[in-house]
Parts: structure tokens; C-alpha cells; sequence
């Protein structure tokens, strides 16, 4: 922007929601049967969540997008 600060978009807010959800991850993956990390354990898909998150943040004509924008734009 204009005064130097980063301009957030739905790929970094995507990404903060994985990094964010990342942390709930490593206790599950601990807890589970699954012998190595994966992206995906059959239940739940880190490239999917983080897609929806994009497509959602990428309705502009949707109020709670635009609100939520504006707020990680303060």
C-alpha cells in the first residue's frame, strides 16, 4: 500500500488459518495411528481447508467478506 504496510489478501488469511489450526494438528497427528504427516489423513485436507478459505475470502460482493477484509486491512 501506499503508506508501506502489507496488504492482506484470502491467500496470507488462508494461510494464518492453517498455521493457526497447525498447532490442533500436531496434537491430533500425536494421538493418532498415522505413522508419518500427511496433508491429508483421509478426514480432513490442509490443501482443501485452505482453498475454501480462498474461495470464500474471494466473494466481494459478500458483506462479511468485505467486513472481515477491512478489519485485517486496519
Amino acid at each position: 500500500s501506499a503508506d508501506g504496510r502489507l496488504r492482506c489478501c484470502p491467500g496470507m488469511l488462508a494461510l494464518f488459518a492453517i498455521f493457526y489450526y497447525n498447532t490442533s494438528l500436531q496434537t491430533y497427528f500425536a494421538r493418532s495411528s498415522m505413522e508419518e504427516w500427511r496433508a491429508s489423513d483421509g478426514v480432513f485436507n490442509l490443501g482443501h481447508f485452505y482453498h475454501i478459505i480462498v474461495k470464500t475470502l474471494s466473494e466481494k460482493d459478500d458483506a462479511w467478506v468485505t467486513s472481515t477484509m477491512d478489519w485485517w486491512q486496519r
